[in-house]
């Protein structure tokens, strides 16, 4: 019993940092991640995560974005009106 004990003290039980990185395991499993399409919330355009931040960036994700947030305001204002009474 002592003896796997001294054997596992002499094991590393945890890899280094570079030992993690490097590992053919992790590095297919990180790529499979980074390179899943998801659906940006604002435009509907299915995008790859790793392009996330260059795609919101882009003047179509930000006339996107736009559009929805005065189309919000627009829908507001209308059940604040209906909501008095008034009829559109």
């Amino acid at each position: 019993m002592t003896e796997e004990i001294a054997d596992m003290s002499d094991k590393k039980l945890t890899k280094t940092f570079k030992e993690y990185y490097e590992d053919p395991s992790y590095r297919a499993r990180h790529k499979a991640y980074i390179l899943t399409k998801v659906t940006c919330p604002a435009c509907d355009v299915p995008v790859a995560r790793c392009n996330m931040t260059k795609h919101k960036r882009t003047k179509k994700h930000e006339k996107a974005l736009s559009f929805k947030t005065e189309l919000r305001a627009v829908y507001e204002t209308a059940l604040r009106l209906l909501s008095k009474g008034n009829q559109l």
